[in-house]
């Protein structure tokens, strides 16, 4: 079973948008709305919303660390369907660092 608490991190190589929940997974301060990842992974990811107005959101962000396989599944397929990259993974955990290659996304780890 996958456990974000016990994920080494690295150091991000790029910019983590402010408000994402500590752990390995990050959307970069680089997205541009696209609403794939907010439909992907909603109990991980969701909108951040500019101050005062609900209908101006200004990113997405990790608001939950993937808890189980369900969820860890669903972060991936939004980091893999962003279509400006910018959610990325900077953990160490091999197993997710190997699926994370062997599906053509290893661009996306900070630890590579």
């Amino acid at each position: 079973m996958y456990s974000a608490v016990s994920d080494r991190l690295v150091t991000p190589r790029e910019v983590p948008f402010s408000v994402n929940a500590t752990g390995p997974f990050y959307v970069t301060d680089q997205c541009i709305l696209c609403a794939l990842p907010v439909e992907t992974a909603l109990a991980n990811i969701q909108w951040h919303y500019e101050a005062g107005c609900t209908a101006c959101p200004r990113s997405c962000h990790v608001i939950k660390q993937p808890e189980d396989e369900d969820e860890l599944a669903a972060v991936i397929a939004a980091m893999l369907g962003s279509c400006v990259q910018a959610i990325r993974y900077r953990g160490s955990d091999p197993a997710i660092l190997r699926r994370l290659v062997d599906l053509g996304a290893g661009q996306l780890c900070d630890a590579l």
